[in-house]
């Protein structure tokens, strides 16, 4: 097979194959292959090394209060100096010792009463402007246009505030209290392998938990678990391999230190933290693409759109959203429009945006917990016809271009006299009996 032909294969072929024209096993590996050709391919278009960093930027202004409240927490329930063991081991020696420099200096100013007030509030600011932009970011990438409340977003991050620092804790604990438990029993044969093999498998396990936990609740809208699972075992594999690689390769910069001293450690901090959230968000890429896996079919027509296909569409998704508003039913979502039709989502979104901005339909907020957009109607479904859909996208846009308009009377006439067949023909169908 030929270069080009493979190159075809995968960005047309693969894209119109269904699952009944071959062997259920080849079309898994082609759901696979597509979903990372499909994550890769969004990553480019999502911009996520530049999301990475704006996150990289974010983090590195919350870590330093986010650890101290870790530290305090460890320190209520007298497991400070586990974490700080765990803290160096995982971290580095050297950044370790600066960060928990900072940390400790942190504590004793706040035991102090040294920050009050403003300084208190910028802190606190920081760290929801973190998972503010977590969100977002992963909001963005699954095409999600509504981020949560206002209220739900206090009392989503202030129960993550406090939840995480004292999962960590527990980890901390159970895992110096099973270590204790292996050299006890190293002399009964068939228990301490099995028991060693737990705890070194605990921080797999506990970091898969993590990053299932930010795919499925920190988007504003419903992931399937079964999306999830894999892709937060994936990136918990690279993340460990990276963490293993960043510590046991300090010695590599020894010449980097040597000019930079203990300075060294804040840019060394800064490429982990870009490369840990690059990691994470293709995950969620990797999530975006497996749920939305079967409505990218002719991805390529799709990104390709004709005229006249894109307003087909149109008129099909805008007669779904009369229907459902005649009919007295709940209004649809961006999803259940998509998974209806099997529209591909970023053309059911594009639609909708023109639906939006052309003034035909109007959102509101669904009352389940995700809080996501639906659609109404925003005129008389008795008066919205297909002729009207029509004029409002030919319409759409701007059209000062710089053409005197003057200079081609005769042909703007033509094609207004062109038109109005199509008009009259479609401008008695109502998008609701379609």
């Amino acid at each position: 097979m030929k270069y080009q032909d493979i190159i075809r294969f995968l960005e047309q072929t693969i894209w119109t194959i269904r699952a009944s024209q071959v062997k259920p096993w080849l079309w898994h590996f082609y759901s696979l292959l597509k979903v990372i050709l499909l994550a890769v391919k969004q990553s480019g278009k999502d911009k996520l090394f530049i999301r990475a960093s704006a996150l990289t930027y974010n983090t590195a202004l919350s870590t330093v209060p986010f650890l101290a409240i870790l530290f305090a927490v460890a320190r209520g329930f007298g497991l400070e100096p586990v974490l700080e063991s765990y803290f160096r081991s995982e971290v580095g020696t050297e950044e370790a010792d600066v960060m928990l420099g900072w940390i400790n200096s942190y504590l004793s100013h706040a035991q102090n009463g040294v920050f009050v007030g403003a300084g208190f509030f910028v802190l606190i600011w920081a760290l929801f402007m973190l998972i503010s932009n977590i969100e977002m970011s992963f909001n963005d990438i699954w095409q999600v246009r509504t981020a949560r409340s206002v209220y739900r977003r206090f009392t989503d991050y202030f129960s993550m505030f406090l939840l995480f620092p004292l999962l960590l804790v527990t980890y901390s604990g159970v895992s110096i209290l099973m270590t204790s438990y292996v050299r006890e029993l190293l002399g009964f044969e068939l228990l301490a392998p099995f028991l060693q093999f737990i705890l070194k498998a605990v921080p797999f396990f506990l970091i898969c938990a993590i990053f299932l936990g930010l795919y499925i609740f920190i988007p504003n809208t419903r992931v399937k678990m079964k999306y999830a699972l894999v892709p937060a075992v994936l990136t918990s594999v690279a993340f460990l391999c990276f963490q293993y690689l960043y510590v046991h390769t300090q010695i590599w910069f020894s010449s980097y230190n040597a000019i930079y001293g203990s300075f060294a450690a804040i840019p060394l901090f800064l490429l982990f933290m870009q490369v840990s959230w690059t990691i994470c968000l293709f995950g969620v890429e990797l999530c975006f693409a497996s749920q939305n896996l079967p409505y990218y079919t002719y991805k390529t027509e799709t990104e390709n759109i004709s005229r006249q296909t894109y307003d087909f569409c149109c008129a099909i998704v805008l007669s779904h959203i009369c229907k459902a508003f005649y009919r007295g039913e709940s209004a649809p979502t961006i999803a259940e429009l998509s998974m209806k039709h099997w529209i591909p989502i970023r053309l059911t979104n594009r639609i909708v945006k023109d639906l939006l901005d052309i003034a035909l339909i109007a959102s509101i907020t669904t009352q389940d917990k995700q809080e996501e957009q639906a659609f109404l109607p925003a005129i008389d479904v008795h008066r919205l016809t297909l002729g009207m859909l029509l004029e409002r996208l030919d319409r759409k846009g701007s059209s000062n271009v710089g053409v005197k308009a003057e200079d081609y009377s005769l042909l703007k006439e033509r094609l207004i006299e062109m038109r109005l067949p199509q008009k009259s023909s479609t401008e008695d169908f109502l998008l609701k009996d379609l």
